[in-house]
């Protein structure tokens, strides 16, 4: 199934996140304490690149 990304919204900028985006994602992510003390294992760059890997495009 293709989803046409750039349909998704006509208010905000919508793209797929990549590779380049890991330090952004890491950044948001990780000042999460409360999320993370309770949904283990604490988030890692490479924890990020897994899931963009492991999940559908």
């Amino acid at each position: 199934m293709n989803i046409n990304i750039n349909s998704l919204s006509q208010k905000y900028s919508v793209r797929k996140l990549d590779e380049n985006d890991v330090d952004i994602i890491y950044d948001m992510s990780c000042k999460n304490d409360i999320f993370y003390q309770y949904h283990l294992p604490f988030v890692t760059r490479e924890s990020i690149l897994d899931d963009m890997a492991a999940l559908p495009p």
